[in-house]
């Protein structure tokens, strides 16, 4: 299931526009390679709303 949200998150991705870089950000979230704290400001809140729609907590972990 985990692939398949992140092959999901891939192709919003390449759409474009600032829901792409939203999108990006929950990608190296969920991979381990960012932080939330590391998310610029303006997307941050945005990323939090995707991660938790996707099921997961502001560190890319499931919710429990």
């Amino acid at each position: 299931m985990k692939l398949f949200k992140m092959v999901s998150l891939f192709f919003s991705f390449m759409k474009g526009g600032e829901s792409s870089m939203v999108d990006l950000y929950v990608v190296l979230i969920i991979n381990g390679r960012r932080t939330i704290d590391k998310v610029p400001a303006k997307l941050r809140e945005a990323v939090k709303e995707t991660l938790t729609a996707a099921g997961l907590n502001e560190n890319g972990e499931p919710l429990e």
